[in-house]
């Protein structure tokens, strides 16, 4: 691990659980996997903080423990990945809210503070947050209380937060606590393998031939156990509870829910199901006992989506955009990460049947009615040019029954027009989708995430070059990644360059890394003038590097807002008093609100800097 992820985890923790649990984390960290007594003697700290600190971050899964058996001691290492993901909370409820509405932003802010939690204890903290614990509102139904500011404040029903739950579950924004995710990646792998091995169907040692069918089944153990058995949803309908999943009782389950044939009615997703004394059948009460924590990786594949939205609004048209857009969240529900590993297929038939294909009248079906395709038709590109003139936003298929506007095409019209713009994608140089021919004659698109995800790094750093060092180092770095390894004199006679602007720019780019050069002796002497020097671009260096650049800006950030947050604590404290809170004119002189008010504007541009960075991470690093 470098320093700077180092540093910038450490920081994390230290500006959101304190100095104790940073202190347990920053040991972990350098001196790597540890027991108890190393912890106590390495950190400086007594047992009691130790353990203090040691349970807070277990509670956030910052720490994976293990220990291979009951007498042997309990190992810690640090989940740096987990740690990074602090910065990204706000993002997480902005998607949450935004596809959900207040509520699961609640829900979803109380769990990424709780770590994990059980679904009883996480309703708790929601209720006070949509209301007030005094009011004498009758909220059981819904409703509305006024605040003392004389806010109107909304007030929910333990119905409507089990239904975001419920929406929240199916999504794959929260999901079921397995014991493996207490685990290291490379403990998890042992385990695996150890069950698989105990199965009977595999020697100890396997044997050469069995290798290739035992990784690939210590690995969809993994991944069950990863996703919270969400990977297979027909699997887990069918499925008693199993013990491994935490919070689950299967005396006390059983007794309560509803069966038949041996099933819960109204199970839709393994953990939820319908009590007897509901007087709604379809009204599906979550198991209150079952431990939650928040899913990281469903947000990046939501977020991976956005950007592939963005890029082909910027290379085709926002209209193009909208069907992309409503093609790629068809293929998101079955996808649950963004690292799905498809090189182990053996052929290209295999791998093509591990992605969601679907046509263009399935994707049509999926758009708003609402929006006018007919604007930017296949035929809008004039002389190389997209006419990018377009509605706003990105829809999906409405259900409230509006009518679609008189002046829009019939049926079979509107998917020939879907099927254009599926064509416009296809055939683009970023191939956002690939055409599949069906034997049924029709033809299916599938989207190339690798292949994209590739392009994406790609662009990202071509920009960072040009703003860098220039349009002229940008035309280099091309000719490299086309040609490979090559010559000052072929460099400037393939580019066009003249010789001294390009020395000029090579020397820049090498002395930053983003250039390496290799000598070729023509001689076992080795004499600099019989020795042919090639440059050539290594982008997975040049990414590393980026990567490490990019964590020691966004620490700086962080370090100067804590800087300018301790300038003014005192008026922060005072404006953030519940008496003062809407009412800061009164309370608060002059000279304060305008030392409040430039830390606030000075907050939001460092951390509006940091989401920007980490946008970069996720393209270099998490897609």
């Amino acid at each position: 691990m470098s320093q700077y992820v180092s540093e910038l985890t450490t920081f994390l923790v230290d500006d959101v659980w304190g100095e104790l649990p940073s202190r347990v984390f920053r040991t972990l960290l350098h001196e790597g996997r540890l027991m108890l007594p190393g912890i106590i003697r390495k950190s400086h700290l007594s047992p009691n903080q130790v353990k203090h600190g040691l349970a807070l971050l277990v509670q956030q899964g910052l720490i994976k423990h293990f220990s291979a058996q009951s007498d042997i001691p309990t190992q810690y290492e640090v989940d740096h990945l987990r740690a990074y993901s602090l910065v990204r909370a706000g993002k997480f409820i902005a998607i949450a809210e935004a596809q959900f509405g207040n509520i699961a932003s609640i829900i979803l802010s109380e769990l990424l503070s709780l770590g994990h939690a059980k679904i009883r204890d996480l309703k708790v903290p929601v209720m006070k947050d949509m209301h007030p614990v005094d009011s004498d509102v009758d909220v059981r139904n819904g409703g509305s209380v006024k605040m003392p500011n004389g806010q109107a404040k909304t007030v929910t029903s333990p119905r409507q937060i089990n239904k975001v739950m419920n929406q929240l579950l199916d999504a794959g924004f929260i999901c079921a606590i397995h014991k493996a995710w207490f685990r290291s990646d490379a403990d998890n792998r042992f385990e695996a393998e150890a069950i698989v091995k105990a199965g009977g169907s595999y020697s100890d040692p396997p044997k050469p031939k069995e290798l290739p069918s035992f990784n690939i089944e210590v690995k969809r153990k993994i991944e069950e156990w990863s996703n919270g058995m969400q990977l297979n949803t027909a699997y887990v309908k069918h499925q008693k509870r199993s013990s491994d999943y935490l919070g689950t009782d299967e005396s006390r389950y059983n007794k309560r829910v509803k069966m038949s044939n041996g099933y819960a009615n109204g199970t839709t997703n393994g953990y939820s199901h319908t009590y007897e004394d509901e007087d709604d059948e379809d009204d599906t009460l979550l198991d209150e006992e079952l431990v939650v924590r928040v899913n990281p990786e469903r947000f990046l594949v939501i977020l991976r989506n956005e950007f592939l939205t963005g890029l082909s609004a910027t290379e085709i048209t926002h209209t193009t955009a909208k069907v992309y857009a409503a093609f790629l969240q068809k293929v998101e529900p079955s996808l649950w990460t963004c690292r799905c590993d498809i090189e182990e297929a053996a052929e290209v038939e295999e791998v093509e049947i591990l992605r969601e294909s679907f046509s263009a009248v399935q994707v049509a079906s999926s758009l708003d009615p609402m929006i006018e395709l007919e604007e930017d038709a296949i035929g809008t590109m004039t002389n190389g040019f997209h006419n990018d003139d377009d509605n706003e936003g990105i829809g999906v298929k409405v259900e409230d029954g509006d009518d679609p506007p008189s002046h829009r095409s019939n049926k079979a019209s509107r998917i020939d027009t879907v099927s254009q713009h599926l064509q416009l994608l296809a055939q683009d140089s970023h191939h956002f989708v690939q055409a599949l021919d069906k034997e049924t004659g029709g033809t299916a698109y599938i989207v190339d995430y690798q292949g994209l995800t590739k392009r994406l790094r790609q662009i990202e750093l071509e920009k960072i070059i040009n703003k860098r060092f220039g349009k002229t180092a940008l035309r280099i770095i091309r000719i490299l990644l086309v040609k490979g390894k090559l010559d000052e004199r072929r460099i400037g006679e393939l580019g066009m360059i003249p010789p001294k602007d390009m020395r000029m720019a090579l020397m820049h780019m090498q002395e930053a890394g983003f250039v390496s050069l290799q000598e070729i002796p023509r001689d076992i002497y080795r004499q600099p003038s019989k020795t042919l020097y090639y440059y050539y671009f290594d982008s997975e260096r040049v990414r590393f590097l980026v990567l490490e650049e990019t964590y020691d800006a966004m620490l700086k950030c962080l370090q100067r807002a804590r800087i300018e947050r301790e300038k003014v604590h005192t008026v922060i404290e005072k404006s953030e008093r519940t008496d003062v809170v809407g009412r800061e004119d009164q309370f608060l002189t002059k000279v304060e609100r305008e030392a409040l008010s430039k830390y606030r504007e000075k907050e939001e541009m460092l951390l509006t800097e940091v989401s920007r960075l980490d946008d970069l991470v996720m393209i270099l690093r998490d897609f």
